[in-house]
């Protein structure tokens, strides 16, 4: 009898939990006994009062309080669990039931990055440029504004349409023809309903066939541009992408693709490179080579900027992991950079 109760009892809330899961974005709440149950190949535990709260760009916001998904916290006098489709963990040990308190809609400021990622590891020697761990957790606080995440949103339609992946899209507008990818109009299949558009593009060579030639010939392609899609920090922040095609795991940074080696010279360009949509720095490297077989910076000019040069500068390096990345399948890096602030001369006497 007991069994039976205990499976009727644990029917039911999965089939309520069903429901709950394909609601409109928004809050429902009812009242669940405590247990956890699969739904949609995600592990869901719930205590006293449970709420589904649609997520805001990789976490879930009650009000001004922000909730990592995939991490205990608390709210009045009850316990929550949020749901991750990366991660499941239940512990009730009170000291993991502390929500973050960042704030959903105020951007990052430098001030906060710092105190987020006190664990940072400085890289050449230079407490102002620092390296984040791709296990940190923090990382998942990320997140694009309400414009910034609409225009991606828009993009990513624009790349389903247009484009035969968006791979081919990055390493034509990326690397472009300096690095030999041209782009090519690909003859759409009569009756492929898939895309919108009769025009279809695809890179050529593709980015496996150019990372297999890359590797057979021990070189890699590097570029530095700006993020056309921006995390949400401070006006006085920039956020930069290094693209990296070939090398080798070999000496790779913690096995993620890009070497300390590729993000120091980032930094070096970086200290010369005006923060407008046409800068950007590229390179080819050679192994065993002691100049670079290309090296190149866009629209730049020092004797029309010569503020820009040397410019003294405080940096933040890091490689999502897998599973916050939304392209996987080439290596990319995040550099978020802030000008140090110059004190001003004290007036004469």
């Amino acid at each position: 009898v007991i069994f039976h109760f205990v499976m009727a009892r644990n029917l039911i809330a999965l089939c309520t939990l069903h429901m709950i899961s394909w609601r409109a974005p928004g809050v429902a709440a009812m009242r669940l006994p405590n247990f956890v149950v699969p739904v949609h190949g995600r592990a869901i535990a719930i205590r006293g009062r449970a709420r589904r709260v649609a997520p805001h760009n990789g976490y879930h916001c009650y009000g001004r309080q922000t909730y990592p998904l995939g991490t205990w916290t608390k709210r009045t006098s009850r316990t929550f669990l949020h749901a991750s489709s990366h991660s499941f963990s239940a512990t009730t040990d009170d000291a993991a039931l502390k929500p973050s308190t960042v704030n959903c809609e105020e951007p990052f400021t430098w001030s906060k990055l710092k105190e987020l990622f006190q664990d940072r590891e400085v890289l050449n020697d230079d407490r102002d440029n620092c390296y984040i761990s791709s296990d940190h957790p923090n990382l998942a606080l990320f997140r694009r504004s309400l414009a910034a995440q609409a225009s991606y949103d828009r993009h990513k339609t624009y790349l389903d349409n247009h484009w035969r992946s968006p791979y081919d899209y990055i390493v034509v507008s990326k690397f472009g023809e300096r690095f030999g990818f041209e782009k090519v109009l690909l003859d759409q299949k009569i009756g492929d309903d898939s895309k919108e558009s009769d025009s279809l593009y695809k890179a050529h060579p593709s980015l496996t066939h150019a990372s297999k030639y890359t590797i057979e010939n021990r070189m890699t392609y590097l570029r530095l541009v700006l993020n056309d899609f921006p995390y949400d920090v401070d006006d006085s922040i920039e956020h930069w992408c290094l693209w990296k095609i070939g090398g080798s795991r070999s000496s790779t940074l913690e096995e993620e693709g890009i070497t300390k080696d590729e993000l120091i010279w980032a930094l070096k360009e970086l200290a010369s490179l005006a923060a407008d949509g046409d800068s950007g720095s590229g390179c080819i490297l050679k192994e065993g080579a002691e100049e670079l077989a290309l090296s190149f910076r866009d629209s730049f000019d020092s004797a029309e900027n010569p503020s820009v040069c040397n410019r003294d500068m405080k940096a933040l390096c890091w490689v999502n992991p897998p599973h916050l990345q939304s392209m996987p399948e080439i290596y990319h890096a995040h550099i978020l950079v802030s000008e140090n602030e110059v004190n001003p001369s004290p007036p004469p006497v």
